[in-house]
C-alpha cells in the first residue's frame, strides 16, 4: 500500500448482508407472530372447554372403558388401549386417553389440555402446509405474505 492511500471496503456488500440478516429476523418474527396468533385463536375457541365436566361420549370412551384405565405403561396395556373399539377404531385417540388416565386419572382438565395442544399443533401444521404449498404454486403471493 502506498503512503496516503487507504484501502476502501465495499460498503454495498456489508449493507446487503445487514439487509439479509434484518429480513431474516423480520421473517422469523412474523412466523412467531403467526404461531402466536394461531395459539390465541385456539385459546379463544377452546376457552370454555377447560371448565367443563365429562359429557356425551366421554363416559363410554374414557370413564367406563377399562381398556384405557392403565396401571402401567407396558406394551400390552398400550396395545389393549389402542385396539379398543368402543366407538370404532380410533387408536391414537384411545392411546391419548390411556396415557392421560395413567397420569391424571379421571381429572378432566388434563384431557382438555392435551386436546387443546393436539388441535393447536394441527393448526400449526396446516398453516405450515398452506405456506409451503403457496410458496411452491403461487410464489408471488407467498412472497408478499411472509407469515
Amino acid at each position: 500500500m502506498t503512503k496516503g492511500k487507504k484501502k476502501k471496503f465495499n460498503t454495498n456488500r456489508s449493507r446487503s448482508a445487514d439487509q439479509d440478516v434484518s429480513e431474516k429476523s423480520t421473517l422469523v418474527r412474523q412466523k412467531w407472530l403467526c404461531l402466536g396468533f394461531l395459539l390465541l385463536i385456539n385459546l379463544i375457541a377452546y376457552s370454555n372447554s377447560f371448565i367443563t365436566e365429562w359429557h356425551f361420549d366421554d363416559l363410554s370412551n374414557i370413564l367406563n372403558n377399562r381398556d384405557v384405565h392403565l396401571r402401567n405403561l407396558s406394551w400390552n396395556s398400550l396395545r389393549s388401549a389402542g385396539t379398543t373399539k368402543i366407538a370404532g377404531t380410533r387408536p391414537i385417540a384411545y392411546l391419548t386417553f390411556a396415557v392421560n388416565y395413567y397420569f391424571s386419572g379421571s381429572d378432566v382438565v388434563p384431557y382438555h389440555i392435551v386436546n387443546f395442544t393436539i388441535h393447536w399443533v394441527n393448526a400449526c401444521l396446516v398453516w405450515l402446509l398452506v405456506f409451503i404449498l403457496g410458496k411452491r404454486w403461487r410464489p408471488e403471493i407467498a412472497g408478499s405474505f411472509h407469515c
